[in-house]
């Protein structure tokens, strides 16, 4: 999933990848990790999106490299999540994201 970050990363995909059931991988999801799966995505994502502002990648770019069609939708999910515009640079943000497990 982590490679593929900006591919098909749908917990349909990764269950058949596990050939498990997408809901029992779901429910196992969330009782492991306290987040659904979309969360944990949009977390991971949007963690790239950040890293790769901050180095230099303009917003629309990194929204397209992560698969996103539309940017409004990358926008609001940036804004929510990092806390911050997509166009504005700080390495100061990315901290206030709670940590995940790699």
């Amino acid at each position: 999933m982590h490679d593929n970050i900006g591919g098909d990363i749908s917990i349909k995909v990764l269950s058949q990848a596990l050939y498990l059931n997408e809901d029992y991988l779901s429910h196992l999801f969330k009782k492991y990790i306290g987040l659904s799966y979309k969360q944990y995505t949009d977390i991971k994502k949007m963690r790239r999106a950040a890293a790769m502002i901050d180095s230099g990648y303009k917003p629309t770019d990194v929204a397209e490299q992560l698969g996103y069609m539309n940017y409004s939708t990358f926008y609001q999910r940036f804004t929510q999540i990092i806390q911050r515009k997509p166009s504005v640079k700080s390495q100061r943000y990315v901290s206030k994201i709670p940590p995940i497990d790699e």
